[in-house]
């Protein structure tokens, strides 16, 4: 459980860098949209 929690606090992480980053607002911790 702890595991699933860490990957899924990094994804997060990742998705809200990449938000700030492209000025979007959408959770897209892939980068699956433009």
């Amino acid at each position: 459980v702890i595991l699933i929690i860490g990957i899924t606090g990094v994804a997060f992480l990742i998705g809200f860098v990449q938000s700030s980053m492209t000025g979007t607002t959408f959770y897209d911790p892939a980068g699956l949209y433009p």
